[in-house]
């Protein structure tokens, strides 16, 4: 430290501080900081959403937990889950498929109809209605990959093409089954 004797009194002055190149900053709000977490780790927000809504829910309906309505509301979301495991797969590979649902129904009514109308075995229809699901994806990737089409039209010609198939056959009627009171 150097002394400054020049005004006659014998205040000290200090060196400047090296700077070590870090800012100091304020310290972050609470938004700032929730808002740097969701970005720099994406799954925490529709995870946030979905924990929010199953609160806010319980709060609304005391039924909403029980063992009957999860499981119900699990065999709905099922579907849709299967759907988007393999929309994840084509567009994590920069590709598109616009025939998945169509797809998906056209392997239920051929489902539907190997155990209503020909009488066989759930097990093996399901089976058969898989291995059709296969060969129609498959047309759908050979189109793509050894002919060159570009996979936007390839899909939307076959969207077009399983759901006219479905038309084809007329829609089995709906089986009412009885509804437990609890629901």
């Amino acid at each position: 430290m150097a002394s400054d004797v020049s005004s006659g009194g014998d205040t000290a002055t200090r060196d400047p501080e090296p700077d070590t190149g870090f800012e100091h900053r304020k310290p972050e709000s609470l938004g700032l900081r929730i808002q740097h977490v969701l970005h720099s780790r994406p799954i925490l927000g529709p995870l946030a959403v979905l924990l929010l809504s199953i609160i806010a829910f319980s709060i609304i309906s005391g039924r909403f937990l029980s063992a009957a309505n999860l499981g119900l509301v699990l065999a709905q979301v099922t579907v849709i889950a299967v759907l988007a495991l393999g929309q994840t797969l084509v567009i994590l590979t920069a590709g598109i498929d616009l025939s998945t649902g169509a797809i998906t129904v056209f392997t239920s009514v051929i489902m539907a109809n190997l155990t209503t109308k020909v009488g066989l075995p759930g097990g093996l229809a399901l089976i058969v209605g898989l291995l059709c699901g296969l060969a129609m994806g498959a047309i759908n990737g050979l189109l793509v990959t050894r002919l060159r089409l570009p996979p936007f039209i390839v899909t939307l010609a076959t969207l077009s093409i399983f759901f006219s198939l479905n038309a084809v056959e007329p829609p089995l009627k709906t089986a009412k089954l009885g509804m437990p009171r609890t629901l």
